[in-house]
C-alpha cells in the first residue's frame, strides 16, 4: 500500500505539468482572441492599444516564451489576472473554493447516504420490485449527464413546483454570514444563526 501511494505521489507532479500543459496549448489552439476580453471589441481596430496590450500581457512573444513564461509564473504561484473580472485569479479562486468545496461535500453526503440507502435495500430485496427499483435509479443516474440532470430538476421543483429553492448559495436579499472559513454552512453555525444555516443548507 506505501508503494503504491508513494508511486501515485511520484506521478503526480507530471500529471500535473501535463495538464497545465494541455490547458496552455488549448487556449492557444482556439479560434477566440484575447485581446478582445483585455481591450474590447472597439478597440480592436486601434493598433497602438492593440500593440501595447500585446507587450503588457507579453502575447507579442512566441508561443515558447509565452509556455516559459507561463510556467514561471506558476511555479511562483502567480496564476495571473482574469480577463473577465480583472481581478488576480489567485483571489476568484479563494472567493469560489469555498462554493465547490460546499456543494461537493453536501453532493458526497448525499451520494454515500442514498447509494448505500438503495444498495442495503437491493440486497435485502434482492430480484424483488425493491431490486429493481433501485438498479432502475442507478442506471438512470449513472447514464444522464450530470449538467443535464441538474437543469431538469432546477425546472421541475424549483420553476414549475416551487417545493427546492433555486440557484444561488442564498436567497435574494439575504446576507452571508461573517466570514470565517467561507463555507456559508460553518460560519452561520459558529455565528449561531440557526436560521441562516436552514437557509444555506437547502
Amino acid at each position: 500500500m506505501a508503494r503504491y501511494v508513494l508511486k501515485r505521489l511520484a506521478i503526480a507532479p507530471l500529471l500535473l505539468i501535463g495538464i497545465v500543459t494541455i490547458a496552455f496549448l488549448i487556449s492557444r489552439l482556439i479560434p477566440a482572441d484575447p485581446l478582445v476580453s483585455i481591450v474590447g471589441e472597439r478597440n480592436m481596430g486601434n493598433p497602438t492599444v492593440v500593440a501595447a496590450a500585446e507587450q503588457q500581457w507579453g502575447l507579442d512573444k512566441s508561443l515558447p516564451a509565452q509556455y516559459a513564461a507561463y510556467m514561471g509564473n506558476l511555479a511562483q504561484g502567480d496564476f495571473g489576472t482574469s480577463f473577465r473580472t480583472k481581478s488576480s485569479v489567485w483571489d476568484d479562486l479563494t472567493e469560489r473554493l469555498p462554493a465547490t468545496a460546499e456543494l461537493t461535500l453536501a453532493a458526497l453526503v448525499f451520494g454515500v447516504v442514498a447509494g448505500v440507502g438503495l444498495g442495503v435495500v437491493a440486497a435485502v430485496k434482492r430480484d424483488r420490485a425493491p431490486d429493481h427499483v433501485a438498479r432502475l435509479f442507478a442506471l438512470t443516474g449513472s447514464s444522464i449527464p450530470v449538467f443535464w440532470l441538474g437543469l431538469i430538476l432546477l425546472f421541475v421543483f424549483y420553476a414549475r413546483l416551487g417545493w427546492l429553492p433555486g440557484p444561488g448559495r442564498l436567497p435574494p436579499r439575504t446576507d452571508p454570514p461573517a466570514h470565517l472559513t467561507g463555507l456559508y454552512t460553518i460560519d452561520s453555525l459558529a455565528a449561531g444563526n440557526f436560521s441562516l444555516f436552514w437557509e444555506c443548507s437547502k
